[in-house]
């Protein structure tokens, strides 16, 4: 990727893993166009000279001379077709990515509906990285969830990457930046009762984020952090604008502070654990009752905020939409005071793992109208949200194939829809052998069932069970051992 404008993408000079940086020069040599449907120019010289030939045709052979006008015209746009690749949008690419700890079902479930409205939302001159930072034990889950959605059959109408990171090998060096961060908070010092404090109530996928770029071999650009139970609800081309607006800015968020929807400099990442640091225990002890506060992920965003308020950007009330923030009185109705709605955080988390949907809060069934849109996303079957991407493909071009690849702890590389297809075909394999094994089998249970009997092998009673057993294959029964034998032998 080139810096051809603010905040392009550019791949990072730092060796983030060999592995992962060789996978990313591989796709980037071998990256297409955008397909972008054009005309080819009309060579009117040919033209005139086509247009000729058959005006002195048609004098000649009598003919209707427009029709042979009208046909010329014809062919000469069914061979200007739109099927010509020009050169891609120069805008950047955007970047969105999710913190996955443990396998429990319902945060599962809210992931797929995340992804699912990040896909449906996604810029329409953009394409598309989605990062998912996952540890040792959500790793292996992804493989059935992005079975379960059918991404290996999307065509989409701009390239959309969906890359899954094993971070099993970076979480002791981020276990000991959370010790360190809040060394001797309420006067505890011991690093596994500070790290369990900041990570009991929500996971330590909620950290991930800020390891971000030590794993993404991008090191230029913006990246969209979401929890879980975040739901996109309008295009995110005009969250990108916003955050385009002030490329200088650390992180972007909401005046409400809250972390589970933020858009961050990848170049500046790592500042967010110096600026806290550099801050006074004291000082973030303040900041935490001062906001009521939990030591947690987004206690980091909040000190920067208060003690370097500069280098956060706020972003519009639409890209806000908290529901721990937003559910007092003063904010309704909704539909009139938050008319440019972008997404719909319902803070589910806490100590409950189940989805947010599934706990039965009132705020979806209080708030239909606004807050019950969401359902809308939740029971979108996967097949429509497909056909829904599919539909905005360019005229006379067939989209493009998500690319699905894993890296596993080691950061090799698995591409997860080729593993698909060459599982598919393994079975395929294995339950013909199966089939053939079985007919072997019972063509030689047959031919001993025949040479027992010297007269008559089977009774028509018999044959007739035989044949509802094995409806696929019709077998006439020998009159005899002998003619059986023979027929065996041929």
């Amino acid at each position: 990727f080139t810096a051809t404008t603010t905040g392009a993408i550019t791949m990072s000079s730092s060796s983030n893993s060999p592995q992962i940086q060789s996978y990313y020069s591989q796709q980037k040599q071998s990256s297409t166009k955008r397909q972008l449907p054009s005309r080819q120019p009309r060579k009117f010289g040919a033209s005139l000279i086509v247009l000729g030939i058959v005006v002195l045709w048609s004098i000649y052979s009598s003919t209707n001379f427009f029709s042979s006008l009208i046909a010329v015209y014809n062919d000469d746009n069914e061979h200007s077709s739109c099927n010509s690749e020009t050169a891609a949008s120069a805008l950047p690419p955007i970047h969105v990515m999710f913190g996955l700890s443990g396998n429990h079902p319902g945060f599962l479930h809210e992931f797929q509906v995340a992804l699912k409205s990040v896909l449906l939302h996604t810029p329409m001159e953009r394409d598309l990285y989605i990062h998912v930072l996952a540890d040792g034990i959500a790793y292996p889950t992804l493989d059935q969830v992005y079975n379960n959605t059918q991404l290996c059959s999307w065509r989409t109408r701009n390239p959309i990457s969906l890359y899954s990171y094993d971070v099993s090998s970076h979480l002791p060096w981020l276990k000991e930046e959370i010790a360190k961060t809040f060394h001797n908070f309420d006067n505890e010092t011991n690093a596994e009762s500070l790290v369990w404090g900041a990570t009991g109530v929500h996971t330590i996928g909620v950290f991930f984020r800020l390891l971000v770029n030590r794993i993404v071999p991008f090191d230029q650009g913006q990246v969209l952090y979401m929890d879980t139970d975040v739901i996109i609800m309008s295009n995110l081309e005009a969250l990108w604008q916003e955050a385009e607006s002030s490329p200088q800015a650390l992180f972007h968020w909401g005046t409400s502070m809250t972390a589970g929807f933020v858009v961050m400099d990848l170049e500046q990442i790592g500042d967010i654990w110096t600026l806290v640091q550099n801050v006074s225990i004291l000082d973030i002890q303040n900041i935490s009752k001062r906001f009521e506060q939990q030591v947690n992920d987004q206690l980091l965003y909040r000190v920067v905020n208060v003690t370097h308020p500069k280098r956060v950007h706020i972003l519009s009330a639409g890209w806000d939409m908290s529901a721990t923030a937003k559910w007092r009185f003063k904010y309704q109705p909704y539909g009139e005071k938050s008319p440019n709605l972008g997404m719909l955080h319902y803070n589910g988390g806490g100590s409950s793992k189940e989805a947010y949907w599934d706990k039965g809060h009132a705020l979806m069934n209080d708030f239909n109208d606004t807050w019950g849109q969401g359902w809308y996303m939740i029971q979108l079957p996967w097949t429509w949200a497909r056909y829904q991407a599919q539909s905005v493909i360019r005229p006379h071009t067939k989209g493009y194939a998500m690319n699905l690849t894993s890296f596993d702890e080691n950061s090799r590389s698995t591409n997860f829809c080729q593993k698909l297809h060459h599982h598919h075909h393994h079975q395929q394999q294995q339950q013909q052998e199966k089939e053939r094994s079985r007919m072997k089998h019972f063509n030689l249970t047959n031919i001993t069932a025949t040479t027992s009997n010297s007269t008559t092998v089977t009774t028509p009673q018999q044959w007739s069970l035989r044949n509802r057993t094995h409806s696929n294959r019709t077998i006439l029964p020998p009159l005899n051992a002998t003619r059986a034998k023979n027929a065996a032998l041929e």
